[in-house]
């Protein structure tokens, strides 16, 4: 996957990027076909989705961005449902990797978008954010343990919210809706 990045970032190629990022969170589908999915391989999609949505958002490819969140988010829906209740550690630490990982992607899109209106990407991983903390909370917690998550969840948005207020409107308005 490194190599794959420092070949399309200096031939300018998102289909190298695209062969070879995807094809890296692909990997884990495959080698688990017969089996169940793990907290590793889907942490390892997690990672090579850090990597696609750096090189998607610096060099705006979004097809590269659009088809990242396509192969990664059914990859932990299945890690979560498969777990189901009660959650081992592990399994929620990568379930609020990816969803701090979706919100980041929403935020640095939208911040390198130019002109002032939302974009759809970014507007897509923010509510898929929105959506993930929601149905890992449902899955994963009851109880207190739930109102505390979605509290804290809560929080991270108004953070995000009231620290764009001023300087990007549609970032705030993105957080809160």
């Amino acid at each position: 996957a490194a190599v794959a990045v420092a070949l399309s970032l200096s031939w300018s190629s998102e289909v190298v990027a695209g062969f070879g990022l995807i094809g890296a969170m692909l990997v884990p589908v495959f080698a688990l076909l017969d089996d169940q999915s793990t907290a590793t391989g889907t942490g390892f999609v997690a990672l090579v989705f850090l990597g696609a949505a750096i090189v998607g958002i610096h060099r705006r490819w979004d097809v590269l961005l659009i088809v990242a969140g396509v192969v990664s988010a059914p990859q932990l829906l299945t890690l979560v449902y498969q777990e189901g209740e009660p959650a081992q550690a592990r399994v929620l630490v990568v379930a609020a990797s990816f969803g701090l990982l979706y919100l980041g992607t929403g935020i640095a899109r939208q911040l390198r978008t130019a002109g002032h209106q939302l974009d759809g990407i970014a507007s897509a991983y923010a509510g898929g954010n929105v959506a993930l903390t929601l149905f890992c909370s449902f899955v994963f917690l009851e109880g207190d343990a739930r109102g505390f998550a979605l509290a804290a969840a809560a929080v991270v948005y108004t953070a995000v919210a009231v620290a764009s207020w001023r300087r990007e409107l549609e970032l705030s308005a993105l957080t809160t809706a």
